[in-house]
C-alpha cells in the first residue's frame, strides 16, 4: 500500500530546512539543491512541493508566521490580561533557540526582498500582525481608554517589542532583562493615568 505523504507536515519540515540553511550559510545560499540535501530529500521531491526557489521561500516565510500564531492561539486564556499579554508578546521575541531562528530568518527576507517582491506582503503581515496584538493587549488592559490612546499606546509598546527582539538577537547571554522590561511597560500601561482618546 503506497504511504501517505502528510503535505503539512512536509512543508513544515522543508521550511526548517530552508531556515536552516538560512541560519548556518546565508540566504544567498538557498536554492532547490541545498534545501533539499538539507530536508535529505531529493530536489525533485522538493520541486513537487515548491517548483520555484521564489515559492519555497515564500513558503517558509509563511510558515514561520503560522507558528508564532500557533503559539500565541495555544496560550491559556484563563489567566489575567496582563498575564496573557506578556506571554503573547513575549512570542515575538527571539527568547528560546526556535524563536532566535525565526528572526533571524525574518532579518534575513527582508533583505531577501529586492530578489523576491512578493515578501513585501509577507513582511507587511508580520508588521500589521504585531501591531494587531499590540492594539489588542493594550485594549485588554485599557479597555476604558478611546481608540486613539489605545493605538498611540500600542504603536509604543510596537516600538518596544521590536527593539527588545533586535537586542536580544545581538545579546545572546539574556538574563531575563528583556522580560523585565516587557512586564514593566505592561505594568505602566495598566496604572499609569493615560489621555482618553
Amino acid at each position: 500500500m503506497p504511504r501517505l505523504i502528510d503535505h503539512d507536515q512536509r512543508r513544515e519540515e522543508l521550511a526548517q530546512a530552508l531556515w536552516q540553511v538560512v541560519t548556518s550559510k546565508g540566504i544567498g545560499a538557498v536554492s532547490i539543491r541545498e534545501v533539499a540535501a538539507t530536508a535529505g530529500v531529493s530536489a525533485g521531491s522538493l520541486r513537487h512541493l515548491f517548483p520555484t526557489r521564489e515559492q519555497l521561500v515564500i513558503a517558509a516565510a509563511e510558515q514561520m508566521l503560522h507558528n508564532v500564531e500557533r503559539r500565541i492561539m495555544s496560550l491559556p486564556r484563563d489567566v489575567l490580561p496582563i498575564e496573557f499579554a506578556e506571554s503573547a508578546l513575549a512570542q515575538a521575541l527571539p527568547l528560546d533557540p526556535e524563536r532566535r531562528i525565526e528572526f533571524a530568518v525574518n532579518l534575513a527576507l527582508v533583505a531577501e526582498e529586492p530578489a523576491v517582491p512578493a515578501l513585501a506582503g509577507i513582511r507587511r503581515q508580520t508588521y500589521d500582525d504585531l501591531r494587531r496584538l499590540c492594539r489588542v493587549v493594550v485594549g485588554s488592559l485599557r479597555p476604558e481608554d478611546g481608540d486613539d490612546a489605545i493605538e498611540a499606546t500600542a504603536r509604543r509598546l510596537h516600538v518596544l517589542v521590536d527593539g527588545l527582539a533586535f537586542h536580544l538577537f545581538q545579546d545572546t547571554q539574556d538574563d531575563g532583562w528583556a522580560m523585565t522590561q516587557l512586564r514593566a511597560e505592561l505594568t505602566a500601561i495598566v496604572t499609569s493615568p493615560q489621555p482618553r482618546g
